[in-house]
């Protein structure tokens, strides 16, 4: 019984110094883990506050790179200001350039005492080498204007009627003056011969042709007296 107590103690003893070196080996490992965690932790702060800088000195970055493209953008839109002013500057400077050298060649006109003319520089004159109105002939408007004409009409034609034609500035008209003559005195003669044939059936249908062969006599006289106006007209 003795020796069964002192195999079991000795079995204990075993037992507890396994399951001692076994707790010192979880310690030293739960220490070493802790150390390794810290380690970690700091580890951890030191990359968080280098990625904290990364991200500062990338949003730094990115607000300096929007000011340098608008910055570039300024100063494109003033080169380009610069380049159009240069430009209207080239253009204006010869249009300068060449206005004041047609003034140098422009000739100097020398006073001559006499009154100046309008001039119209490249303008072409017109037809008439003026732009006022062209002033009439004062001699042919008195001449149109003073011509005698024969007011006394009468009241029978002579027998014989002689028409002279003056010249024109063509033939047609010529022709046609002496178509309405000869008209005329066709109707004067149809007039006469109406008249005469109808002139013993009343004193009142009487009274009718006489009025239309005056009328005719009128209207020949008027129409002569026309003509001779028309065609002096023509001849001035």
């Amino acid at each position: 019984m003795k020796e069964q107590l002192l195999f079991n103690l000795n079995y204990v003893k075993e037992s507890y110094d396994v399951l001692n070196r076994t707790v010192t080996g979880l310690q030293k490992t739960n220490s070493e883990r802790e150390d390794a965690l810290t380690m970690l932790n700091a580890t951890m702060m030191s990359k968080q506050k280098a990625i904290n800088h990364y991200i500062e000195e990338k949003a730094e970055l990115k607000q300096e790179l929007e000011k340098e493209k608008i910055e570039n953008e300024r100063i494109r839109r003033l080169l380009q200001s610069y380049s159009s002013s240069d430009y209207l500057i080239d253009c204006i400077y010869l249009t300068v350039a060449g206005f004041e050298a047609f003034k140098d060649d422009k000739p100097k006109k020398k006073d001559t005492g006499k009154k100046p003319t309008v001039s119209y520089n490249k303008c072409p004159p017109p037809i008439w080498e003026g732009y006022s109105p062209r002033k009439p002939n004062e001699e042919q408007v008195e001449k149109a204007v003073n011509i005698k004409l024969e007011t006394n009409s009468t009241d029978e034609l002579p027998e014989n009627i002689d028409v002279t034609f003056t010249s024109s500035d063509s033939d047609h008209e010529s022709e046609l003056i002496k178509k309405v003559v000869d008209q005329v005195l066709d109707t004067d003669e149809e007039s006469e011969s109406k008249s005469e044939s109808g002139g013993s059936s009343s004193s009142v249908n009487s009274s009718k042709p006489m009025d239309k062969r005056v009328y005719s006599k009128e209207f020949f006289h008027q129409n002569q007296i026309w003509m001779m106006k028309h065609s002096k007209l023509h001849t001035l």
